[in-house]
């Protein structure tokens, strides 16, 4: 969740909290640190980091719509596109704001053509065709085990 309360910042300031944004603190490249970050967690659900009230389901599928494989640049599979909702869940759970039918519908509909477009990407054969790690070669593990 760092990574979207990040994204947020700088993409989406409005959203943020006055009193999160204070009390974040900076990397080198003017970055909120992960560290700072995820302090703010501490205080819930007093201090909530967004107006969730301001929240529309965009602002959060957007970022999920960016985030891509920061070797590859290619799309994550789904089920890291899902830890990201559930992450999503997670936040709007600790700070105690029951998010709006509307908004998840629209996560649902989301979530629901992005899987339908991975998979077809896989049978179309320009998709991950494998999920999780590739196994290891019984070359190679006969080089690291000497």
């Amino acid at each position: 969740m760092a990574r979207y309360l990040r994204w947020v910042i700088e993409n989406k300031p409005e959203l943020a909290t006055e009193s999160f944004t204070a009390s974040l603190k900076l990397d080198k490249s003017d970055s909120a640190t992960k560290k700072s970050i995820l302090a703010t967690f501490d205080s819930a659900p007093a201090s909530p980091p967004l107006h969730f009230a301001n929240l529309e389901p965009d602002d959060f599928l957007k970022w999920v719509h960016s985030r891509k494989n920061e070797k590859t640049g290619l799309p994550l599979s789904y089920s890291s596109y899902s830890s990201m909702r559930t992450a999503f869940s997670y936040l709007c759970g600790i700070y105690e704001w029951k998010v709006p039918d509307i908004f998840e519908e629209n996560c649902s509909t989301y979530f629901g053509g992005l899987k339908r477009t991975l998979a077809k990407e896989t049978a179309d054969g320009t998709g991950k065709a494998t999920k999780g790690k590739q196994p290891m070669s019984m070359r190679l593990y006969r080089r690291l085990a000497e």
